[in-house]
């Protein structure tokens, strides 16, 4: 009994989404390991709940967060009058990671400081919905720039 409930858990983990459902549901671990680049300041504030984006699934944002650790070198955050720029770095199963830019000039950050500040989003963000967990938030530098988690109304990926 206890083999056919852990094959049930694995397996709806799994349809949840992303590849790193099955650790997840088996022992409940972070599946990031993420750190804050020595050039990037700490989060000023993270909101969790943002009006114009829809709510994300965990599994796919980790998988989200870990491809952006990855990458080598710095993102551009571009910029436009008034501010507001936002574009989607990472998004599957309906669950993005967007980098925004209220500057008046472009924005280089490294992809490392993206990871991180998406991942404490997650930490205080997650919470259990309706068809399992899932994340929405928007974390501020203080600079200028922010990260949000979510997927915009009336996009999909």
């Amino acid at each position: 009994m206890l083999i056919f409930t852990l094959i049930l858990t694995v397996l709806a983990a799994a349809f949840m989404g992303g590849a790193n459902a099955a650790s997840n549901a088996t022992n409940g671990t972070i599946v990031t390991n993420v750190t804050l680049p020595l050039d990037v300041p700490a989060p000023t504030k993270i909101d969790c709940n943002i009006p114009s984006y829809n709510w994300a699934g965990v599994n796919a944002i980790d998988d989200g967060i870990n491809y952006l650790n990855g990458l080598k070198g710095d993102a551009t955050l571009g910029h436009q009058p008034g501010g507001g720029w936002c574009w989607r770095y990472s998004c599957s199963y309906d669950s993005g990671i967007y980098g925004c830019n209220d500057a008046q000039e472009d924005v280089q950050v490294p992809w490392t400081g993206i990871s991180y500040y998406a991942s404490q989003i997650k930490k205080d963000c997650t919470f259990h919905g309706p068809v399992g967990m899932a994340i929405q938030g928007q974390a501020w530098s203080g600079e200028g720039w922010n990260i949000i988690i979510g997927l915009h109304k009336g996009e999909h990926c």
